[in-house]
């Protein structure tokens, strides 16, 4: 049984990763390799050879073709095996190789690691503000996390951290006694959305530091706080998070959309996309970097080390079985586990369905 939801949209890579160079990546479990057809197509085949078993990643492109490292058979875009340099030159019955679907949209390669023929577009994550420039100025990055995904999902849905993880940086009073509350979704019907309600207060350090930018050098005084999130599976994690002055409307405040995007590599480690486009500060590099740091800070120096230390203090036990003691602060997260672990044992149930070797 797999412990993965495959029928689902996962981020792969960042657009700019993907080229003429063949990338190797792991993702559950599965070592592929993408690259760029000449026509600019991204292509997502499994990386190893059908001959011998030889990582393709350490081959060659030639044409829209991968050669392998170890004999020369090539293998087109559709992952069958067209050419044999070797003895007869015949190419081996059943020489094939699993290919992936793909979509691309909105700077990201978004790979379906199940099967190929239930792959929608349709439910494809919305982050087309990462490139609207005209309303937003967007900052991205990757990691690559020592932790089970499903780990660093708990801990992009769970706001009470904040006040001992990221007590340097967004740590503040409102965050301490917000209460989230689960909403109704109006679309996907496996979207998880909730609302994150705080009491006024003084912002955080960041928040600070981002009013006075554009407050000429004025701090905030007592704010409203909010945090609007949504999750869909599998490890979709999309936010408004903002402030605005004490009992005024939203639209007189700042805020930032924020796209969490976890992918499993292993039962232990996972690949992290992350985007925050802001709409102030445009056309501010000076900005976009210190919005860069502050992110990197916060992920790669504060959430990063908790995470793999839970990771090596839980091993491969199931959490529910750990019988952890929830607080009203992990409404989300367990309404989250929960759906995924319906999908997943759902997923398993019809286990034909659950992968497909296209091409």
């Amino acid at each position: 049984m797999s412990a993965y939801l495959k029928n689902a949209w996962y981020a792969a890579a960042w657009s700019q990763e993907i080229g003429r160079q063949l990338l190797k990546r792991v993702i559950m479990d599965e070592s592929i390799l993408f690259y760029r057809k000449e026509d600019g197509t991204a292509v997502a085949v499994s990386n190893r050879c059908a001959h011998r078993f030889a990582p393709l990643h350490l081959g060659k492109l030639e044409g829209d073709t991968v050669s392998c490292p170890y004999h020369g058979l090539r293998y087109d875009s559709s992952g069958k095996c067209v050419f044999n340099p070797n003895g007869d030159q015949r190419v081996p019955v059943g020489a094939r190789i699993r290919t992936y679907a793909l979509a691309e949209r909105s700077g990201m390669l978004w790979i379906w690691p199940g099967d190929a023929d239930r792959a929608d577009t349709a439910l494809l994550p919305d982050i087309s503000y990462l490139e609207d420039r005209t309303r937003y100025a967007p900052v991205t990055g990757y990691l690559n996390v020592r932790s089970n995904y499903r780990f660093i999902l708990d801990n992009l849905l769970d706001n009470a951290h904040l006040n001992t993880v990221h007590h340097d940086t967004l740590s503040c009073e409102p965050f301490r006694r917000g209460v989230p509350h689960l909403k109704p979704s109006a679309g996907n019907a496996n979207e998880i959305l909730t609302s994150l309600i705080c009491p006024p207060g003084l912002p955080g350090a960041i928040w600070s530091q981002i009013w006075a930018a554009e407050h000429d050098g004025v701090a905030p005084g007592s704010m409203d706080h909010w945090v609007e999130l949504s999750w869909e599976p599998g490890g979709t994690c999309l936010q408004e998070t903002g402030i605005t002055p004490e009992g005024r409307p939203r639209s007189e405040g700042i805020a930032t959309l924020n796209c969490h995007l976890v992918t499993p590599e292993t039962g232990q480690t996972s690949h992290y996309f992350w985007g925050i486009a802001r709409p102030f500060q445009l056309n501010n590099p000076e900005f976009d970097e210190q919005m860069k740091f502050g992110a990197n800070y916060a992920f790669q120096h504060q959430d990063e080390p908790m995470l793999e230390a839970i990771q090596k203090e839980s091993g491969a036990q199931d959490f529910w079985k750990m019988r952890p003691a929830l607080t009203v602060e992990d409404v989300t997260l367990s309404k989250v586990r929960r759906r995924m672990d319906e999908l997943i044992r759902a997923e398993n149930a019809t286990p034909a369905a659950a992968t497909s070797s296209t091409g």
